[in-house]
């Protein structure tokens, strides 16, 4: 069977498998996402392993980097669509508590994580990114179970998203302080900041090393970003009227899947932040113009066909209980204790204190819980980077998966009886 016939069979049994463990799971009173995630953990290397099965075995490792590919613009399209449905005069009256529950929710899990790593032995460095890691969070799985809810532009659901952004700005600073004095010497510099901080340490002549430096690049960089996303977001409306104009077939839609790609391309590359706060940011900005609906209403279904399912089953494929063999299983449950309990305490603190009811509070914390695709993606950076050894590296991984899998159920909990 040619490559090609082989991703058409992948694809159509996830779309079938995650279509039915959604169904399944909703019947049981459960959140859709807990059962597409599961089933992405049955099929995948921790029980069936369906990808060295005979029909895709000789192209597995082809197909699992094509699927993280489609997994990946689920994410953003997900994202661009909470974007889309974020009210944004609510996101602005929540403003404060956002801003409070995502400091709150990065220095908390930061500081616990770093004691937690210190006491079982681990040197500073690897002790700070285990910090860096817990500070993560990745919001596309609370939207797609506020959006299940009905929630999505609730008070608590909309200070969720505006938290996940500032946490985003404040967990990659953290990231890149932590990697710059942790990172062994001689490692590959690949980020726009590190390039930029390379250069200027060379005309300046300084030792390029110095991290204050790669901070401050980091910064004109996030700076430069937003100044450019704001300035382009002001023109939103009328680059659509003028698309509109030129009567092409799908002109709306065609012009919104750009500026996402772009935005998120923007977030990654030039921001230094993660490519779904460029996702989200686009589809908030596209939300004020009058073309709202036109664009949901294009691109909403095949997200949730095809890109979404893919998105919650590749998470799951990619626990490997090999992997987690002879593991310190003290370490690593307090790890997922830690992550839980840090996250909603930080984040029920700061949106506590700017005015919010202690049920609205708790929503806001454990919206924040789970790690998904970010915490996996600091948690690599760390290995790849030599900072995390193997066994602290698979704790992260068990983690994250445990965050993402929790946070449904505890949202679905958060909202029971409120309809």
């Amino acid at each position: 069977m040619s490559f090609e016939l082989q991703l058409l069979l992948l694809l159509a049994v996830i779309i079938l498998v995650a279509k039915f463990a959604g169904h399944f799971s909703k019947h049981l009173g459960l959140p859709t996402v807990f059962g597409v995630i599961l089933v992405g953990v049955v099929i995948g290397p921790a029980a069936l392993n369906m990808l060295a099965w005979p029909p895709f075995a000789a192209s597995q490792d082809k197909l699992h980097e094509l699927l993280k590919v489609f997994a990946n613009l689920g994410v953003l399209l997900l994202m661009f669509i909470a974007g889309l449905e974020t009210d944004i005069k609510e996101l602005r009256r929540v403003g404060r508590a956002a801003t409070w529950a995502a400091i709150m929710g990065v220095l908390l899990p930061l500081g616990c994580g770093v004691l937690l790593a210190r006491a079982f032995g681990l040197p500073w460095g690897e002790a700070f990114f285990i910090g860096a890691v817990l500070t993560a969070t990745s919001v596309s799985i609370s939207a797609q179970t506020l959006m299940e809810l009905g929630q999505l532009g609730s008070r608590a659901g909309t200070t969720i998203l505006g938290a996940a952004i500032i946490d985003d700005v404040l967990g990659i600073l953290v990231l890149s302080f932590v990697v710059a004095l942790a990172t062994p010497a001689g490692a590959a510099s690949v980020t726009l900041a590190q390039q930029l901080s390379g250069w200027l340490a060379a005309v300046l002549g300084i030792p390029a090393a110095v991290s204050a430096l790669q901070i401050i690049c980091i910064l004109l960089l996030m700076f430069i970003f937003f100044a450019l996303a704001w300035w382009v977001g002001k023109n939103l409306g009328r680059l659509l009227a003028w698309a509109e104009k030129t009567n092409s077939a799908h002109i709306i839609p065609a012009t919104a899947m750009f500026l996402l790609l772009l935005f998120s391309l923007g977030a990654a590359y030039l921001g230094q932040v993660a490519a779904i706060t460029g996702a989200y940011l686009v589809g908030v900005m596209l939300a004020r113009t009058k073309f709202h609906h036109e664009i949901l209403h294009a691109i909403a279904p095949f997200t949730y066909a095809l890109f979404v399912p893919i998105f919650l089953v590749n998470i799951g494929l990619g626990v490997d209980a090999s992997a987690f063999s002879g593991g310190n299983w003290t370490f690593i449950i307090l790890v997922v204790v830690v992550a839980v309990v840090t996250k909603i305490a930080g984040c029920f603190t700061g949106a506590k204190v700017s005015g919010f009811s202690v049920a609205d509070s708790w929503r806001v914390g454990v919206g924040m819980v789970s790690r998904g695709e970010v915490g996996l993606i600091i948690a690599q950076v760390g290995r790849e980077s030599g900072i995390l050894a193997a066994p602290q590296y698979t704790a992260m991984i068990i983690m994250v998966l445990a965050t993402t899998m929790l946070t449904p159920l505890l949202l679905r909990l958060s909202w029971r009886g409120v309809t």
